[in-house]
């Protein structure tokens, strides 16, 4: 689970990586109860993510926060949030995302990267967890 930017989108990946590891690639693929519960797992930290990066974002007319939003891809095993390249709060929510001396009326700059951090044990715990159901 990172912060990016890529693509010019504020956003974050929630997904369990698989790259060069044959067994969790398999274990996903074939072990219907850890791709159910991993999938849960990704859904429910992109939900609670959405919800922390909107309360600390900062609030000048209402539209950054309201931009941030989470889709699923992958079938559900990635999740990304962000605001859209092509929102009108896009450039709004990299100035406030990376630049702590802007002159913030009500939240706080940071807001994705605090969001995830707040979050970011929790989630690799309970992917372990999925991961234990065997």
């Amino acid at each position: 689970m990172d912060y990016i930017f890529k693509k010019g989108k504020i956003m974050l990946d929630l997904q369990v990586t698989a790259f060069g590891n044959d067994k969790i690639k398999w274990l996903l693929s074939n072990m219907p109860k850890i791709r159910h519960k991993t999938k849960t797992v990704i859904a429910k930290y992109a939900i609670n993510i959405e919800r922390l990066a909107k309360g600390r974002a900062p609030k000048k007319t209402g539209t950054l926060r309201r931009e941030i939003q989470y889709i699923f891809e992958n079938d559900g095993l990635m999740a990304t949030i962000g605001v859209p390249k092509d929102s009108p709060a896009s450039s709004y929510a990299k100035a406030q995302e990376y630049n702590e001396y802007y002159r913030h009326t009500e939240g706080e700059w940071g807001y994705m990267r605090k969001s995830l951090i707040e979050v970011k044990e929790d989630f690799k715990k309970e992917v372990e967890e999925a991961f234990k159901i065997l």
